[in-house]
């Protein structure tokens, strides 16, 4: 036979083009899709070995498991896509921008898939097509060599019925959420690589080479890293079974001929069979850790039998009627043989084993389509069941291939059947029948797969479907609360208090106590948080808001109590210990914080927070060797994750204190190219950039920096940068811009810095107009300020003009009580007090000779310890001083001195 005959039937690829045409056409509009579900960002956007590529990083990814399953390969796709996007600059714009690469991949892979369930089809249903001494294109003769056999494989009807059932496949609306959500890439790997394994067997047993073993368990080891599937090494075994049944044992060989195909054959299934149990072994103990079988066997109850039917049923029931599909749906939590759904479900599945059986008599393909369905769908069967619903749209992506491998197979038995009896013109209405209903299901496949779009589309489809349904409506908040629509969120939140169910309202009760506080109303959110606790209080979920609701408020006293009780219960909770760590950070128990760092880091060596958070503790040390450990542990953080801003700006205050001043420029200066709006790297650099005398860079830093306040806080370290830098009227428009954007406590310090810049100034009355009036030394209230003493003692001095100028007694009198004030020892005298000796430099210069400003420094020197430089102040301050009060308060301090030095 020539080399042109003995590729006809297989010769051309119009129609596999066409399938994968038609797979890309029916995934376009999922490129306008985002990350959507818990999945998509813990497995792909937080997760640091994924969003992170190196080759570190990928050789880690095969040994970890996955949350609660062992899925490198999928993960590896995703770390690729990321090196991609990187090299094309779309992760400039955010990662959002660019989740149309991740979904394009999904949508080629479903078209990879579509062109390998054609190939499967056609081959398997050439094989098993062929009869006894017969096949459709030539005779074939007693003890003809079962190659030569091999050579008829691919006829027309072999290739009509692979073409018909790999649209189905690809079209089918059940197959929408795989292609549409990202997390469908586990789904698609594992059925292309499965699907390539029966391509190898099917090559095995036509031509017995090595390579089709060895291609083929590759192919089984990658199938089950990407998503473990039990079923296939069984599918393997009835794909050879019906192949020594239906070809073999009919096609009168010697049984020596056929020894070495059943072999390799039998010891293909067999390391298959291995290599899946091993993985599936891995996968359910992975399971088992998560929890994941407890909390089915709590809810579901019933005869184990009747949920298997009722899942099958509910299978079989969408694959031919596919409506009302989502990303979820809602599972009874009993089952009984009474319950009509059961009872219907159990018609459904008698019919259509009934159907294969009395099919197979006539089509030996179906036996193996049904044989795939079944036994690929047994692992998602709640057999050993590993999830809280019965049924989901992905599990079907494998199964469908054995449905459509029959419908595939009766499409063309009708189309043949018309012709003999209708003739060929009226038989064309056997295939635009299918054209028609094609179009109809490609445009429900778009419709479901457009409801993946969002995280809201997604979770409102459900809500639209199951409107009745216990925790819709929830998932339904919670996306209106990502999207910071926290009101709608709260309204969305209370349509599920009409269930009686105390987990339900321990989630819905913390949504909504998150949201209030998010709208001002903090101390009713606070209360709904608590609320929220005391549904199951063995639940580590509503502490952890609540605890991370009190730590965002400043509250880190009341948090770490609440994060306590969760990590004693659950020491590898991560986010709870990296919240209490901090707290304690916050709160100055350094060792307790280190130690909580610490656990964190064990459960995660890529806890980047927990590792930034032992690198400041180090910096706050101010120890040469935890400096050294802090720069160790920062550039193995930048090693693998350059883009963290932070972690460069932590190694900047590093370098300055390790005097690398101009190392320390380039980390700042790179911690702002990642991440503009870094105001401690621009306050920083701007500070190197002054130290250097560089004034004019600093300024435009600066500048820059003032854009970015939006705290008091903040605003102040650019107020004493700015002041060095003699800038007092673009300080004092920070403060103006500041105050008119403050709640009005804040606005009210905002008023205080302006006051203290106008008094600094001389500007007396303007001072005077933004400060509150000084109370009596003996009465004073709690909410006046260490600033609005300070501002008081500038203005007094301001009067104060010279010495022996005619000066008020009242004023003197007043300015002792504020001196006093000022040395009280509090965080906020302290802080104050370096603010006024800064100032006074100011004020020197606008009133030389005062000994107002020299008296008022050693007070201050006096408080803050510096004992020899306030005797030189005091000096200056008696040799100018000519007014009582002044020598008066000269002796106060110098007995003041001389009590502490006896």
């Amino acid at each position: 036979m020539s080399q042109k005959e003995r590729r006809k039937p297989y010769a051309g690829y119009g129609r596999p083009i066409a399938v994968a045409l038609v797979a890309i056409l029916m995934g376009l509009p999922t490129l306008r899709g985002g990350f959507v579900g818990g999945d998509d960002r813990q497995l792909v956007l937080n997760h640091v070995l994924v969003n992170h590529p190196s080759i570190e990083h990928a050789l880690k990814l095969f040994t970890i498991l996955h949350r609660d399953l062992y899925q490198p390969v999928p993960l590896l796709t995703f770390s690729l896509e990321f090196a991609l996007a990187d090299m094309l600059g779309l992760l400039n714009r955010g990662i959002d921008r660019a989740a149309w690469l991740f979904h394009l991949t999904n949508v080629l892979l479903h078209a990879l898939n579509g062109v390998a369930v054609f190939y499967v089809l056609l081959i398997w249903q050439g094989i098993l097509r062929r009869r006894t001494g017969v096949t459709e294109t030539a005779p074939e003769q007693p003890g003809q060599p079962l190659e030569a056999i091999d050579k008829a494989d691919g006829t027309s009807q072999a290739k009509t019925v692979a073409t018909i059932g790999a649209l189905l496949f690809v079209i089918h609306p059940l197959q929408a959420e795989v292609v549409a959500w990202l997390n469908g890439r586990m789904m698609l790997l594992s059925t292309l690589f499965a699907t390539c394994s029966m391509l190898a067997l099917a090559s095995w047993l036509r031509r017995r080479r090595a390579t089709s073993i060895i291609i083929g368990l590759s192919c089984v080891l990658l199938c089950g890293i990407s998503k473990v599937r039990v079923g296939l090494p069984l599918v393997l075994f009835l794909l050879a079974a019906c192949h020594e049944w239906y070809v073999v044992r009919r096609a009168n060989l010697p049984s020596n001929v056929n020894r070495k195909r059943r072999i390799g054959a039998l010891a293909f299934v067999g390391l298959s069979t291995l290599l899946m149990g091993v993985l599936a072994v891995v996968n359910i103990k992975a399971t088992a850790q998560a929890g994941m079988f407890e909390g089915t066997a709590t809810n579901f109850q019933g005869p184990r039998a009747a949920r298997v039917l009722l899942s099958l049923g509910w299978y079989l029931e969408h694959f031919a009627w596919p409506s009302g599909l989502a990303a979820w749906y809602p599972s009874p939590l009993t089952v009984a043989w009474t319950d009509g759904s059961v009872l219907f479900a159990l018609l459904l599945v008698i019919a259509f084993l009934v159907a294969s059986l009395l099919w197979m008599r006539r089509e030996p393909a179906a036996a193996a389509g049904a044989g795939i369905f079944l036994l690929t769908l047994a692992s998602t069967l709640p057999i050993v069941p590993a999830r809280s619903t019965l049924a989901a749209d992905r599990y079907m992506y494998l199964p469908i291939i054995g449905l459509v491998w029959l419908v595939g197979c009766l499409a063309q038995w009708l189309y043949a059947r018309a012709r003999i009896f209708f003739g060929p013109r009226i038989a064309w209405g056997v295939p635009a029948a299918g054209a028609v209903l094609g179009v109809t299901l490609l445009t429900l496949s778009w419709t479901v797969g457009m409801t993946y779009e969002t995280y809201l589309s997604k979770t409102q489809r459900l809500a639209d479907l199951f409107p009745d349904t216990p925790h819709v409506w929830e998932r339904v908040a919670w996306s209106h609360f990502s999207l910071g629509d926290y009101e709608k969120a709260i309204d969305v939140a209370q349509r599920e208090l009409v269930h009686d169910d105390a987990e339900l309202l321990g989630d819905v009760h913390g949504l909504i106590g998150l949201s209030q506080i998010e709208l001002g109303r903090i101390d009713e959110g606070l209360d709904t948080l608590r609320k929220a606790t005391r549904y199951l209080p063995e639940r580590p979920l509503p502490h952890h808001r609540l605890a991370g609701a009190l730590a965002k408020l400043g509250r880190c006293g009341e948090a770490v109590r609440e994060w306590d009780e969760i990590v004693d219960r659950i020491p590898n909770f991560n986010p709870a210990l990296v919240g209490l760590a901090t707290c304690h950070k916050q709160l100055g128990q350094t060792k307790e914080a280190r130690r909580r760092y610490g656990q964190a880091i064990g459960n995660n060596a890529y806890a980047v927070e927990a590792l930034l958070g032992l690198s400041e503790l180090d910096i706050q040390s101010a120890d040469a060797e935890a400096y050294r450990r802090a720069e160790e542990r920062l550039r193995a953080l930048l090693s693998w994750m350059p883009e963290n801003a932070v972690a460069w700006t932590n190694l900047g205050v590093i370098l300055v204190r390790t005097n690398r001043a101009p190392e320390a420029v380039i980390a700042y200066r790179t911690a702002l190219a990642l991440d503009p709006a870094n105001l401690p790297a621009a306050l920083n650099l701007s500070r190197l950039h002054v130290a250097a005398g560089r004034g004019e860079s600093a300024i435009g830093i600066l500048q820059q920096a003032a854009e970015l306040v939006r705290h008091v806080d903040e605003a102040k370290e650019v107020h004493e940068i700015g002041m060095d830098l003699g800038m007092p009227p673009f300080v004092q428009a920070m403060w103006e811009s500041l105050e008119a954007s403050s709640t009005p406590e804040h606005a009210r310090e905002c008023r205080r810095m302006r006051a203290w810049l106008h008094a600094l100034e001389g500007k007396i009355g303007a001072a005077e107009s933004l400060v509150e009036p000084l109370p009596d030394i003996e009465n004073v209230p709690p909410d006046i300020s260490f600033l609005s003493y300070a501002t008081h003692t500038v203005i007094l001095m301001q009067r104060l003009r010279e010495p022996t100028g005619d000066n008020s007694e009242g004023d003197h009198r007043r300015l002792i009580s504020c001196l006093a004030t000022l040395s009280e020892d509090t965080p906020e005298a302290r802080q104050t007090r370096q603010r006024m000796i800064r100032g006074l430099q100011v004020v020197d210069v606008r009133r030389p000779g005062n000994p107002w400003v020299y008296c008022v420094l050693a007070r201050l020197l006096i408080a803050d310890g510096k004992r020899e430089a306030a005797v030189a102040a005091l000096g200056l301050c008696r040799n100018g001083c000519t007014a009582p009060a002044c020598h008066d308060e000269v002796r106060l301090l110098e007995q003041e001195l001389q009590n502490d030095e006896d």
